[in-house]
């Protein structure tokens, strides 16, 4: 993969995340397993939940892009574009 390829790469995956839901809900049930089985009873008499655990794996929403952000991001994205097309003679 070129460094241009995985720089399209980084810009698609800011505005549309490749990320897996399922990934992080499995996890955040190992981690679950893990914190119950060593929870002191005394300090927490109830085990922890999956939706407890899970809040540490989602993503903080994207901040909103400004008008000027986001021309800037379709300059960069296209500036990958014109620098592999060859100009007609």
């Amino acid at each position: 993969m070129s460094a241009a390829e995985f720089n399209e790469w980084i810009a698609f995956d800011r505005i549309e995340p490749i990320r897996s839901d399922a990934a992080a809900w499995q996890v955040a049930s190992l981690e679950l397993m893990y914190l119950n089985a060593h929870r002191d009873n005394e300090q927490r008499s109830t085990p922890y939940t999956l939706e407890e655990v899970k809040m540490f794996h989602t993503p903080a929403p994207a901040p909103k892009q400004t008008a000027e952000e986001q021309l800037s991001m379709a300059q960069m994205i296209t500036g990958q574009f014109q620098s592999k097309v060859k100009p007609r003679k």
